[in-house]
């Protein structure tokens, strides 16, 4: 068979799950394109990876997280479709599987291609919470309020699109992510959601060939006290954030190993010292294996490889999503927020704001509960038994050569 990848470019993490489908496609025979914005093409010709260049509604502002910019002139959104759908009729795939995309669904509906969906269960309309927000946290009426005046306008925009498509209207903007069927990569046990029976769950998804091995010969020299790992994934945290994180982190005992994400800026932040070291790439599952603690942004992606190694994972997030995954970690009992609930209006700063108003002795004594807290060891090891039962890519894959949707 003849399959198409097209993956949002918000996140390499969402490259990278393409990566790890690719490989097992592959591997079982069949043809397979992968199409990407510019912006992470040099990241897969470093790695040798064939692949096309397409335009994303991403490339707006090249955002982390969906924002009305990616919206906001139909004409992109109808741009971005056009290109889909003459990729799509060129390469002829027997199906195409979109991963965090929001066109993806209009274009092979065009072309009467199957589409298929992977994403994340708080990103369809099936999730009934409040992104960001426990149900006792304050500002949740708010955050609510925000978001769903925020979803209202991107629909509006969306319809507008729609039309000029000849394409039925949407009620809820979110339906364009789902596919005639949606797989989820993570699982219930995280985040609950309501049956719905076009919808799965396989769990998480796993790539291990990140370039930089050999900076694991520098972390072995660090000596042999609790390593604690910093990854922020895409996300721009300012020196001051790091150097408080990074100073705690030694105060409380820590050798701190930064994992850079392929962002030499990010790298050169942070000055090496006995027990610190930053690397501009290295493979964050061998760090995981060595770790006691991560730190991070909140990408699943991330959080899942640490909560399959029974690593208790702290969250400093940077939007709504990566915040709700910190409060599906401390339901857990798996790890938890430095920072409070926000409200988030499209602001970023308002989780950096959250941390420099946080002291010193309190970022202290959250870092602490997470690393130190009695009950998580019993919690990680229970959940990272729930995360090796299912089959992530393998499932996919084998969903994927089913022919009938």
């Amino acid at each position: 068979m003849r399959f198409l990848l097209l993956p949002s470019n918000n996140a390499l993490s969402h490259v990278i799950k393409c990566l790890a489908i690719r490989k097992r496609l592959l591997e079982r025979g069949h043809e397979v394109f992968l199409a990407v914005a510019r912006s992470r093409s040099d990241f897969l010709r470093m790695l040798g990876i064939r692949h096309r260049i397409i335009a994303d509604i991403q490339e707006a502002d090249h955002g982390a997280s969906p924002s009305f910019a990616w919206f906001r002139q139909p004409e992109r959104f109808i741009r971005v479709v056009r290109d889909e759908v003459e990729l799509i009729q060129e390469v002829h795939p027997d199906r195409v599987l979109g991963v965090f995309r929001f066109t993806g669904h209009v274009s092979a509906r065009h072309v009467g291609v199957p589409y298929d969906s992977f994403i994340c269960g708080c990103m369809i309309p099936e999730f009934s919470g409040v992104l960001g927000f426990s149900d006792t946290d304050p500002g949740m009426a708010e955050q609510g309020l925000f978001l769903s005046y925020f979803w209202r306008l991107i629909g509006e925009r969306v319809n507008q699109a729609l039309v000029r498509l000849n394409q039925p209207l949407l009620e809820d903007p979110l339906e364009l992510l789902k596919g005639e069927r949606t797989f989820l990569w993570d699982f219930p046990e995280f985040l609950p959601i309501d049956h719905c029976e076009d919808v799965m769950h396989l769990g998480p998804v796993e790539w291990h060939e990140w370039p930089g091995e050999e900076g694991m010969k520098d972390v072995a020299l660090m000596g042999d006290s609790p390593l604690a790992v910093l990854s922020f994934g895409t996300a721009d945290l300012p020196l001051s954030g790091l150097s408080r994180i990074v100073h705690v982190l030694l105060a409380l005992g820590f050798r701190v190993a930064v994992a850079g994400g392929g962002r030499k800026e990010l790298v050169e932040r942070v000055t090496p010292s006995d027990r610190v070291r930053a690397f501009r790439m290295i493979p964050l599952h061998q760090l995981l294996d060595r770790a006691s603690l991560l730190v991070c942004h909140g990408g699943q992606q991330t959080v899942f490889e640490a909560l399959r190694r029974e690593v208790p994972v702290a969250v400093m997030p940077f939007q709504p999503e990566q915040a709700h995954n910190g409060i599906c970690l401390e339901a857990l009992g798996c790890g938890g927020r430095l920072i409070d609930s926000v409200v988030y209006r499209g602001r970023t700063r308002v989780y950096l704001e959250a941390l420099a108003r946080l002291g010193d002795d309190d970022l202290t004594k959250r870092i602490n509960g997470i690393a130190g807290s009695s009950r998580v060891n019993p919690s990680l090891s229970h959940i990272s038994k729930v995360i090796r039962s299912y089959r992530g890519v393998d499932l996919l894959v084998e969903c994927l050569e089913t022919r009938n949707a």
